[in-house]
């Protein structure tokens, strides 16, 4: 399971506005996010499986996956963290929504695959049956394990109830506003924990993709965001942004 909570569109400063929570079992390896190796993207590591389930590019893209609940598991599939991989080396989300078209749903088992950059975000799916796509229009989602069509009446419809009343800061959600509703505890919130399956809230991520990447900021927590703490990493975007600096002089 995870939380994926996008602004599109609303906020001139941050046209890209991304809070989100992964859950996973407690024992599955992975490491924080880091520039990853000959790539152009800062993205934290599934160490089980070598993928990942989100990332940010040089480019201003962003791509985050969640599992999609219910479904039959088929082992001999890849992992999900692959389709992350190959969406980060897209050039934008325009180019990457015409990429997928060809996607068949046997390649992986379901998931929902959000994708966004200033300009444009899109989801793309898969039921177990057919793989769909959808355009995101201006304005707030929520996409979870259940979502589109999977019967969500958790934590998606907390999350619309409660973005009119978080603090804002000219104008734009309040980073502690959006790590508090990240760490609103279980039953009734958005963090999750289940401790006789040891899977619950694993990391969590704020991040304000701005007009000019350069600006944008990332806010990161290893671990349940209500017990650890929350450390913004600007070092993750000067590392995007190093190589176009060089490249415009």
């Amino acid at each position: 399971m995870c939380t994926l909570i996008v602004s599109v569109g609303q906020y001139p400063s941050a046209p890209l506005l991304v809070a989100a929570n992964r859950d996973e079992l407690r024992q599955r390896p992975a490491s924080p996010p880091h520039r990853w190796v000959g790539e152009d993207f800062v993205a934290p590591r599934d160490d089980q499986a070598g993928g990942t389930w989100l990332g940010l590019t040089k480019r201003g893209l962003f791509v985050a996956v969640t599992n999609r609940y219910p479904s039959d598991r088929h082992p001999d599939r890849e992992s999900r963290g692959t389709l992350v991989l190959e969406a980060l080396r897209a050039s934008s989300a325009a180019a990457l929504r015409a990429q997928l078209e060809p996607l068949t749903a046997e390649r992986f088992n379901t998931f929902h695959l959000l994708y966004a950059d200033a300009k444009d975000a899109f989801v793309t799916w898969n039921d177990g049956q057919e793989v769909h796509h959808k355009r995101l229009e201006r304005g707030l989602h929520v996409i979870t394990e259940r979502s589109l069509g999977g019967d969500d009446e958790g934590r998606a419809p907390l999350v619309s109830r409660l973005w009119p009343t978080l603090k804002t800061e000219s104008g734009v959600p309040s980073v502690p506003a959006l790590q508090g509703l990240l760490s609103s505890p279980p039953p009734d919130g958005v963090l999750v924990d289940i401790p006789d399956l040891r899977y619950g809230t694993r990391s969590s991520l704020v991040l304000r993709v701005a007009p000019r990447l350069a600006d944008s900021r990332w806010w990161w927590c290893e671990g349940r965001p209500d017990r650890n703490r929350w450390a913004e990493r600007p070092d993750l975007i000067a590392s995007l942004c190093e190589e176009t600096a060089l490249s415009e002089t």
